[in-house]
């Protein structure tokens, strides 16, 4: 035979009906991948739990182990003019904006970041000082909750962000072993959840997680059937060698 030739591993198993017909050494050499496969796989998530540990660790942020309190203060109320045209406006101003923060605090509170029996007391005085027109009590308790949420709010965000960056991490470790189309939808998936990490769950990252150590296995799969393919070749005394990856195809 002349000339050369082209070819390409892709990822696959080996089919339920052969495993019957291994016998001998390529039964050994079979069980002996698997067990090496399975190693790897518990190694591997060992380091990405450490990781993520230590991504926590950074940031100081144990969300789980404590929860910001809101300080407040006992505010002696006032009575102001409510004729005045700004103070009207400020009070409307401020009535506006209590959904949103809200709605913020009890996106904390759920996720058990703020104390949330006192993000309620706070609430409940701005609410009853705008009900009496107190602007000077409102905006005391609506500022201490506004600082309390700024300061919370980045704490969280940096550590979701941490989380997220590590995602892009290892998939950037894949991109020159993955098909294109996986890429793009993978990493379509971590930059929604950068958008959106407000509403993210462990479990979300979780499960980007999982499936990049799917892939890092396959990968190391085809990688090696290629290596084996080679191998066989050069015994019989072809010149073979991996040319490189193609679209996830190891190409030789």
């Amino acid at each position: 035979m002349s000339g050369n030739k082209t070819m390409t591993v892709t990822a696959g198993v080996l089919p339920v009906a052969e495993l019957g017909d291994l016998i001998g050494a390529p039964l050994q050499a079979y069980q002996e991948r698997q067990r090496r496969e399975r190693a790897a796989a518990m190694q591997r998530e060992v380091a990405i739990q450490q990781r993520i540990s230590q991504i926590r660790a950074s940031i100081g942020s144990r969300v789980s182990e404590s929860k910001a309190v809101v300080q407040l203060q006992k505010i002696k109320a006032s009575i102001q003019n409510v004729v005045a045209k700004d103070i009207q406006n400020q009070l409307e101003d401020l009535k506006s904006r209590l959904p949103k923060i809200k709605a913020e605090y009890l996106a904390l509170t759920d996720k058990q970041v703020m104390d949330a029996q006192t993000v309620r007391q706070a609430i409940e005085r701005v609410e009853q000082a705008l009900s009496t027109h107190d602007l000077a009590t409102a905006e005391t308790y609506l500022q201490a909750l506004d600082d309390e949420r700024i300061q919370q709010m980045q704490q969280l965000q940096a550590q979701w962000t941490a989380q997220i960056e590590y995602l892009q991490e290892r998939l950037d470790g894949l991109r020159a072993q993955l098909p294109q189309a996986l890429i793009q939808d993978l990493r379509s998936r971590i930059n929604h959840a950068h958008a959106n990490w407000l509403q993210l769950a462990e479990t979300d990252l979780q499960q980007i997680h999982s499936e990049l150590s799917d892939l890092e296995t396959q990968a190391e799969q085809i990688q090696e059937a290629a290596l084996n393919l080679v191998n066989s070749w050069m015994e019989v005394g072809y010149d073979a060698r991996i040319l490189g990856v193609d679209n996830g195809d190891v190409v030789i």
